[in-house]
């Protein structure tokens, strides 16, 4: 595994809380780590390595203007690098990070429909609008936290706090549902065990474009 966050928003977040929210993911990813500011949105990473072990597939990625942090694994990776090397992308790494970077630049979110794998994962567009993404059937974590000065995003909640600052409240409710009704009852609502976070859900998406925030599904098991 490897471990995602940012943030976007109206103002930089300052160098000290981004290093406090590397520290909080340094389990997720021992063998790198970086961080990437860019106009409104900040973009952290920690790497596991597994594929293309060389430091030049560490995150954030990027590629003319585009940036991305990626959790997870594209199982078909080696026949989309193929099919974009048709369309007459080169290649510097033998990474599914850098595939799924350039399948992004060349069919945008449609590109989800074409991924075979499990992700969470952020890019960020030449044009400045942010999509976080979710894989299928929800393997790898993906939290939000919407606050006043903006969304924070993370693989873990611990990283939120430590990225933004604050800490959320317990969500009580959540705590004596699952007391009450284990396990199972936790996903019948959208809440977590923090008020205000919750999970982009498997099969979504959450574009910010100029601003405006939406939340909507790719994909769905009755489609």
């Amino acid at each position: 595994m490897c471990g995602i966050a940012g943030f976007h928003g109206g103002a930089l977040v300052e160098r000290s809380r981004i290093q406090s929210a590397l520290d909080t993911m340094d389990h997720r990813g021992p063998d790198g780590c970086g961080s990437l500011q860019i106009d409104r949105t900040t973009l952290l990473h920690t790497r596991l390595a597994i594929l293309d072990l060389d430091p030049r597939s560490n995150q954030p990625f990027e590629w003319e203007r585009h940036h991305l942090v990626f959790n997870g694994e594209i199982y078909n990776y080696v026949e989309l690098r193929q099919e974009l090397k048709k369309r007459g992308h080169s290649f510097r790494t033998n990474s599914d990070t850098e595939v799924l970077i350039h399948a992004l630049g060349e069919w945008g979110e449609k590109a989800l429909d074409r991924l075979e794998g499990m992700w969470a994962f952020a890019w960020l567009n030449p044009a400045g609008t942010l999509l976080l993404s979710r894989d299928r059937f929800g393997e790898k974590p993906l939290y939000l936290w919407q606050r006043p000065e903006g969304l924070y995003f993370a693989s873990e909640v611990k990283t939120l706090a430590a990225l933004s600052g604050q800490k959320p409240n317990k969500n009580l409710n959540h705590v004596y549902r699952y007391l009450v009704n284990g396990y199972k009852a936790l996903y019948k609502t959208t809440e977590t065990f923090y008020e205000g976070v919750s999970e982009l859900p498997a099969g979504q998406c959450q574009e910010v474009r100029d601003g405006h925030s939406r939340q909507y599904a790719y994909w769905s098991a009755a489609s």
